[in-house]
């Protein structure tokens, strides 16, 4: 394409010429964690890897920068964590029993939304649904059910993570997502 040639793309995270994000830095958000999570079905919560250095750089063209072409290197790393993490398993355990299965995307201020103009979780939650409909069989939807008021940066990431967790009226459980990376003392935010 022309707009190639003029405006050449690098690499969301370390800026390779011709690449979204190159393998290096794909490589980075299949470094999964976990955390202890009280009150959730599984009892912790997972990260792709680590926010900090290029995964920092990467969200952040992503999310601040309007690097939309990010959408599907990451929601398949989102997916890849599914798989690793468990989820895909524990959904599948239950599906005797449950049937349906919620992603609820975690929110941004209305701040960052009208500064984004869109609401950049949502084409990761709809491929993230896709996925484990695939996956498990459950029916899967998607709910933009939680709202952030602002202060997220007041707030640890714990707290962030246990802002985003939320009961549906008929729905066996839900999965909520926001953390492509785990958060550091000294990321920065």
């Amino acid at each position: 394409m022309v707009v190639n040639l003029l405006f050449p793309r690098g690499c969301a995270g370390c800026d390779k010429p011709d690449e979204v994000l190159c393998e290096a830095c794909r490589a980075l958000f299949s470094q999964p964690t976990a955390q202890s999570f009280d009150g959730v079905a599984m009892q912790r919560w997972f990260a792709c890897g680590w926010y900090r250095g290029t995964v920092r750089r990467a969200v952040l063209a992503w999310k601040d920068h309007g690097d939309e072409e990010c959408d599907r290197a990451f929601a398949d790393a989102i997916c890849a964590l599914a798989k690793a993490s468990g989820v895909i398993d524990f959904v599948r355990d239950r599906h005797g029993s449950c049937h349906d299965v919620v992603v609820v995307p975690a929110p941004s201020s209305p701040a960052s939304i009208r500064r984004r103009g869109r609401k950049h979780m949502m084409p990761i939650a709809k491929h993230l649904a896709g996925f484990l409909r695939e996956e498990t069989g459950c029916e899967v939807t998607v709910r933009d059910a939680l709202e952030n008021r602002g202060g997220q940066r007041e707030i640890s990431a714990d707290q962030r993570c246990g802002a985003t967790v939320a009961t549906f009226e008929g729905a066996c459980f839900g999965v909520s997502f926001g953390f492509l990376a785990q958060y550091d003392g000294d990321s920065g935010g």
